[in-house]
C-alpha cells in the first residue's frame, strides 16, 4: 500500500500560507514564516527581532545595516552587518559546489558565520545518500520524483553539526584560508589541518567528509 505524502514527510499543500504583505517574512529552510518585530532594550535603544505570529510594530523591511542570519538548525534572528566578516560569494560557492559533486558530501549543508566557512553534516546519518535513491525508490515503493521530494524533506528538517571549516588565512589576502576539521577528542572543538588557497584545500579534505578518512586527518 502506498503511502500519502504526509505519512512520508514530504511537503504538502497549504501546510505553509502566504506570507502577510505588511510585515518583513523570512521562511527557514523548514518553510516556516518568520515576521519582524521592533522593541526597545531597557536603556531605550531599538531591538530587532522575528516571531511565528505578527505582534506589535511589525516591520515591513529590514533596518540599514542589519541582516537575517539563519543557523543551519533554522533558527532564525536578526544581526549587525558586518562586512569585515563578510566571505565572498564565489567562496561559498566554490565549497557548495565540491559538496554536490560528491555523493556523500550532498547531504551536507554550508554556512558563512563569524568569518568563516562553516561545513555541517546530519547527526546521525539521519539523511539519506542522494546516489542510494534509486534504492530508497525501491525500498518505499515511491516513484523517482517522489524519492527526491522525501530525500529534499529529510534534508530540511534534519539536524546538523559542524564537522570543517575554513576561516581566512591572513587578513589582506583574499583566497587564502586556513582549514580545520571537528575534533572528537578531549573537549572537542576544532584541530588546524593546513592553510593555502581554498580552492587547493577543498580538493584535499572535503571528499573525507562523513568518511572513516576524516578521523584521520591531522
Amino acid at each position: 500500500m502506498r503511502k500519502t505524502a504526509k505519512q512520508l514527510g514530504l511537503p504538502v499543500a497549504n501546510d505553509v500560507g502566504a506570507a502577510p504583505a505588511k510585515a518583513f517574512c523570512h521562511r527557514n529552510r523548514h518553510g516556516v514564516a518568520y515576521y519582524l518585530h521592533r522593541g526597545t532594550t531597557r536603556t531605550g535603544k531599538p531591538r530587532y527581532f522575528f516571531a511565528k505570529t505578527i505582534g506589535e510594530s511589525p516591520l515591513t523591511e529590514l533596518p540599514a545595516g542589519w541582516e537575517v542570519a539563519e543557523s543551519v538548525n533554522g533558527v532564525v534572528t536578526v544581526r549587525k552587518a558586518d562586512p569585515a566578516k563578510a566571505i565572498p560569494p564565489a567562496d561559498l560557492s566554490l565549497v557548495r559546489d565540491a559538496l554536490d559533486r560528491d555523493p556523500v558530501g550532498r547531504q551536507c549543508v554550508v554556512e558563512a558565520k563569524g568569518g568563516a566557512i562553516i561545513i555541517h553534516e546530519p547527526e546521525g546519518g539521519s539523511v539519506p545518500i542522494r546516489g542510494d535513491l534509486a534504492q530508497l525508490s525501491k525500498t518505499l515503493g515511491l516513484l523517482p520524483s517522489e524519492a527526491t521530494a522525501y530525500f529534499e524533506a529529510m534534508s530540511r528538517n534534519a539536524r546538523y553539526t559542524p564537522v570543517m571549516k575554513f576561516e581566512p588565512a591572513f587578513v589582506g589576502r583574499a583566497g587564502e584560508y586556513l582549514a580545520h576539521r571537528r575534533s572528537y577528542r578531549g573537549d572537542g572543538g576544532w584541530l588546524a589541518l593546513s592553510h593555502g588557497s581554498l580552492d587547493s584545500l577543498v580538493k584535499k579534505y572535503v571528499r573525507h567528509i562523513a568518511r572513516e578518512s576524516f578521523f584521520e586527518l591531522m
